[in-house]
């Protein structure tokens, strides 16, 4: 009997099903899926992505986290790599972090031998030795990340030709989190270089989580050749009826066939040892767990009022931590006075609410029953609350903390710590080794706690976890989405997360999150608009590639993709009047100027599309603890100096001012974390939507405790009367203080201040929930400029400090005049800012 006529384990012939896609699986491929990994079928997934993958189409892979979507690509890549005969680097697989790429090289080489294969790892801590090998002798699947993909044609070292010449497929890890940023770009546009390497055009092949808008993420990685390749959306398990909410924009692709994998000649796996939960194949769906079966955090701490709320239990345990008091400060001062006649005045030709009021936004589930999880939310008051609460909840278990700040993460890793807590920290300013140790302590630990920011929130092993915790909220419903995942991949146990929240606005923040996430709405992933700056790394980039570039031929390198194409004619003259390109003879070189602003250490300073205030490495003798900012440094402070890093308080004995270094010793408590970020901050216009419903009495499809529901209540009874409407937006007055309650997000409420500069407060900051306006405002100044603005009147760009744009990459090679536009069109909102303005609005007039 030849391989390829399937037989059952008990050696009877099974007839041939010639529309399984799984009879296209190289036979050796086959035979390790059920020998060395054990799995009897594959997941609906890894069935549908065979078909297009292998007849080389490009494709988005959509699945939950731990959905089996690495083996849903490497499995039909390995057969069309044997069946194709594929010699040299013919593969290239892209994560946005080392450490996933870390965790992700030892299982995709195991899968790479099974053919006589072998993957490697090329990334920013790579040695330099291993490098060499590489060169000399390129593995069949290199994976790396962007940034050191660019490095790769740039460098002096690599002969990029011969490298990276033969590759004919691309698969791109978390592709959402590239689209939704500038690395999107960058990634694109390498791609594109990339493309001109190999003399063919490459399959894309995007693994992602849940998103609301798949289709287009997928013509977004299909980049200039979008209209001229085949793709599909391949999303299975992502169908309305698993609880998920559709998928909206997709050409979603069933799984094809139903059988059991084929057991061509194969014999039933023996010692082959446990497989990971998040590779096996999924069990029997069947029903859902009680959801008692995972005790809350009312299980064992006492809630600071009194009453039972449904889902709740009640009472507090003998050895359970009462939490500390906290007072929140009020929304408002005080009762709001009248401003206005207490009259709506709705603004001309008032339109229906908009499709994307969140009672009719776009992915919402049409059955309202919530998605499968386990989710409670608590209201805790502060953070060191917070570490009373983990210290003492669901001891012997392994709980994965998420924070929303680096900072965060230091304080409640000490405060953890304090309590005798086996605690391990991760965050993008520990060092390498210290990040490494702390995953794999953690992988291999069982009564712990991991305390981490989205660093570990994308697909890195953890190992068998228990429980998520998350401290305040996330922003967006798919980052949730992403970390809730990490729970639930054992048969029998369900997904589950506490959400702790440390003051009312983050309560009301988590509560609306969790609305839209009952509803099954995800955010859709937008690239950021015009990225000029990008176009002027390209450029350089290029330029270093080739060592010339023709100054009519240049945007044949990206194969047409916008912005990279003729458009970007005005920054191509910019550099070159400003020195950073030479031109002679009709060809472009790199310049003197471009040799001064990026030439340090051979241009490494290109290969990033992304910028990071300066930080200084923190050693403590020869070891490397990770960075901090330097304001910690430099602020006067009563005392000795010290910082909190890697959970532990540290003594600075010395600063080096030149180097960036900051030498230290351990010291008992005291320790000052602190970063400074360059992202522009706020909550989305949908988002802070879904917060007025929940102050108007929306409540999540989720677990309350009697804190939080006793805190939501008091700001509803307290608050909302001043603050939201069911009816449209609301204007009140406290003491001076005018404020607009759009309820419209950061970026809406941005661009609404610059569209009306004639009642905006000239010198506010923009807000999530509110417009600052001016103490003068008059019903006539009103009524004049609502008019002007819902009359047809053109919106505004938003006003961006200058000195902004030194947080954005590259900003150096662009007029600044550009470099500005190009902040404040990422800024705006015109969509939320148009819903604002077309609401009626309502003055508040006070008791």
């Amino acid at each position: 009997m030849t391989p390829a006529d399937p037989v059952d384990l008990q050696g009877g012939p099974v007839p041939p099903s010639p529309a399984d896609p799984v009879d296209r699986l190289d036979p050796v491929v086959l035979h390790h899926v059920v020998n060395t990994l054990g799995w009897p079928d594959l997941r609906p997934l890894q069935r549908a992505a065979i078909q297009p993958v292998m007849d080389g189409e490009d494709a988005v892979l959509l699945a939950p986290t731990a959905g089996g979507k690495t083996e849903a690509a490497c499995l039909p890549i390995l057969s069309a790599m044997s069946e194709g005969r594929w010699s040299g680097t013919s593969v290239l697989y892209l994560c946005p972090l080392k450490a996933l790429l870390n965790n992700l090289v030892t299982r995709v080489d195991s899968y790479a031998q099974w053919l006589g294969r072998r993957a490697e790892l090329w990334h920013g801590d790579t040695k330099e030795s291993q490098r060499r090998r590489i060169r000399l002798q390129g593995p069949d699947i290199l994976l790396t990340t962007p940034e050191s993909l660019e490095a790769m044609l740039i460098g002096v070292k690599t002969d990029h030709a011969r490298l990276l010449g033969g590759v004919r497929a691309v698969v791109v890890d978390e592709v959402h989190a590239f689209a939704g940023d500038d690395r999107g770009w960058h990634l694109l546009a390498v791609l594109e270089r990339l493309e001109q390497v190999t003399g063919r055009s490459i399959q894309r092949i995007g693994l992602s989580a849940t998103v609301g808008n798949p289709r287009q993420l997928l013509t977004w990685l299909q980049g200039a050749r979008a209209r001229e390749r085949p793709g599909q959306v391949v999303a299975p398990e992502l169908a309305p009826a698993s609880g998920t909410g559709p998928v909206p924009d997709a050409d979603l692709v069933p799984a094809s066939g139903t059988g059991p994998v084929p057991d061509a000649d194969l014999v039933p796996a023996s010692g082959t040892g446990p497989v990971p939960d998040d590779l096996a194949p999924a069990p029997d769906a069947g029903p859902l767990p009680d959801a008692g079966a995972v005790p809350h955090a009312t299980d064992s701490v006492p809630d600071s009022t009194s009453g039972t709320a449904p889902g709740t239990a009640p009472g507090p345990g003998p050895d359970t931590p009462a939490l500390l008091p906290d007072t929140p400060a009020p929304l408002l001062p005080d009762t709001p006075a009248p401003l206005l006649p207490d009259t709506p005045a709705p603004l001309p030709d008032t339109p229906a609410p908009l499709p994307d009021t969140p009672a009719l936004l776009p992915g919402a589930a049409p059955v309202p029953a919530p998605p499968p999880g386990d989710v409670e939310l608590d209201y805790v008051g502060s953070l060191g609350n917070a570490a009373r609460l983990i210290a003492a909840l669901h001891r012997g278990e392994k709980r994965l903390v998420f924070c929303e700040s680096r900072r965060q993460v230091e304080e409640l890793g000490a405060a953890l710590r304090a309590r005798e807590v086996t605690v391990f920290l991760s965050h993008a300013s520990l060092s390498a080794d210290e990040r490494a140790r702390s995953e794999q302590a953690f992988t291999e630990a069982r009564d712990c706690v991991i305390v981490s920011t989205s660093t570990l929130e994308l697909g890195i092993d953890v190992g068998d976890l228990d429980r998520v915790v998350q401290i305040d909220s996330p922003r967006t419903v798919a980052s949730f989405l992403q970390r809730i995942g990490r729970t639930g991949r054992r048969p029998g146990s369900t997904r589950n997360c506490l959400i702790l929240a440390t003051d009312q606005e983050t309560l009301l923040q988590a509560a609306a999150l969790l609305v839209l996430w009952g509803r099954g709405w995800v955010e859709p992933v937008t690239p950021p608009p015009e990225p000029r700056h990008l176009v002027a790394q390209q450029l350089l980039a290029a330029t270093l590639q080739q060592h010339r570039i023709g100054d009519r031929l240049w945007p044949g390198l990206w194969n047409g993709l916008a912005p990279f194409d003729r458009s970007a004619a005005p920054i191509l003259r910019h550099l070159t009047g400003e020195g950073f390109l030479d031109e002679d003879g009709g060809m472009l070189f790199i310049g003197p100027e471009a040799e001064r602003r990026f030439g340090r250490r051979h241009f490494i300073e290109l290969t990033a599309s992304f910028t990071a205030p300066p930080q200084f490495t923190v050693l403590s003798g020869r070891k490397e603890i990770g960075q901090t900012d330097p304001s910690v440094l430099t602020e006067e402070r009563p005392g000795p100096r010290r910082l909190l890093l890697a959970g532990r308080s540290w003594q600075v004995t010395f600063i080096d001012w030149g180097r960036r270094r900051v030498f230290v010793e351990p010291a008992d408590g005291g320790g000052l974390a602190k970063w400074t970020g360059s992202s522009l901050a706020g909550l989305s216009h949908t988002l802070t939507r879904a917060m007025r419903e929940v102050l108007l009495g929306a409540d999540p499809p989720v677990s309350l405790t009697r804190r939080a529901r006793a805190c939501l209540t008091e700001w509803r009874e307290d608050e909302a009367p001043g603050t939201a409407h069911p009816g449209g937006t609301l204007v009140t007055r406290v003491g001076g203080d005018v404020r607009w309650w759009t309820w419209a997000g950061y970026r809406a409420n941005a661009t609404l201040a610059a569209t009306l500069p004639s009642i905006a407060d000239p010198v506010q900051r923009p807000a999530d929930c509110h417009l600052r306006l001016r103490e003068d405002l008059t019903p006539e100044l009103w009524r004049t400029a609502l008019a002007a603005a819902g009359e047809g009147g053109a919106l505004v760009l938003p006003d961006i400090d200058p000195r902004a744009v030194r947080g954005l990459k590259f900003s150096a090679a662009l007029p600044e005049r550009l470099a500005v536009a190009t902040l404040a069109a990422r800024l705006a909102d015109f969509e939320g800012a148009t819903v604002a303005l077309r609401e009626p609005v309502r003055f508040h007039t006070g008791p």
